[in-house]
């Protein structure tokens, strides 16, 4: 292989590695402290959407309803980063409980979150009501049954204080927890938001997918017509490996089509 393939091949993996960080990148600020965020020290006002980044109230192995927080934060509670994982051990897979209040809130709108990767199985609460169930959260890993899938919830808050608890329950990862930003917004920049995300994802999926299809088939060509050109063929497999990781992440278009 001459300098002109190995150098052709090198700038090939970097693009495709950028198209990767570039998805996985989070450059979100951390507007909640303490299981506390003020939308009037966020972007919402002008962008009508703000993530819910920060410290949130975290209650390792138990699973909390609403009714339990009348009185506040709880005497167990510990401060963990959203979007992270609140362990990397695997004998601590299990349950917790997460909460956030949101204050500011305007009344009387049509609101809503965007859920993105919460492993693994979920039920998130707002101000006190179900609007989310996803698998089954469950203290028994017997009982225990997946369920994660990208979505918007919308409600309405005759109040200007949103609390938000979502129950987890994870038998299946070694990093358990909220692994991608939630955001917050009224429901027409949700829904824009989502849209457009989603494009872009699918644009990058495309592309990919062609280029890695095109290249196989030069591939072919030339193996069959002069000799083989074995990076023709590396380039053409990672552009293909670098769509499937697009796919799995993000919107994850793929399991949006196919959930049931």
């Amino acid at each position: 292989m001459n300098i002109q393939k190995i150098l052709f091949l090198l700038f090939s993996f970097a693009l495709l590695l950028i198209i990767t960080v570039l998805l996985l990148h989070n450059d979100q600020p951390f507007f909640a402290s303490q299981g506390t965020l003020n939308l009037n020290e966020t972007p919402f006002r002008d962008d009508k959407m703000t993530s819910l980044d920060g410290q949130w109230e975290f209650y390792e192995g138990t699973l909390y309803e609403p009714n339990d927080f009348t009185n506040g934060v709880r005497e167990n509670v510990e401060w963990m980063h959203v979007p992270g994982k609140w362990s990397a051990n695997a004998e601590k897979q299990g349950i917790g409980t997460y909460r956030l209040v949101i204050n500011n809130v305007p009344a009387d709108q049509v609101l809503g979150i965007k859920k993105q990767n919460i492993r693994s199985a979920s039920k998130i609460f707002i101000n006190g009501e179900l609007v989310s169930e996803e698998g089954n959260v469950t203290k028994e890993h017997a009982n225990y049954m997946e369920g994660n899938y990208p979505k918007l919830i919308f409600f309405e808050s005759d109040t200007q204080q949103v609390e938000v608890i979502i129950q987890v329950s994870d038998f299946s990862y070694t990093s358990a927890g909220i692994a991608n930003s939630i955001y917050f917004g009224e429901q027409g920049t949700l829904v824009t938001h989502s849209f457009k995300k989603g494009i872009v994802e699918l644009a990058i999926l495309t592309v990919l997918l062609t280029i890695g299809l095109l290249y196989i088939l030069l591939y072919l060509f030339v193996e069959r017509y002069r000799r083989k050109e074995f990076f023709i063929l590396a380039f053409a497999l990672s552009c293909i490996f670098f769509a499937l990781i697009n796919l799995c992440l993000g919107e994850r278009t793929r399991n949006r089509h196919f959930q049931h």
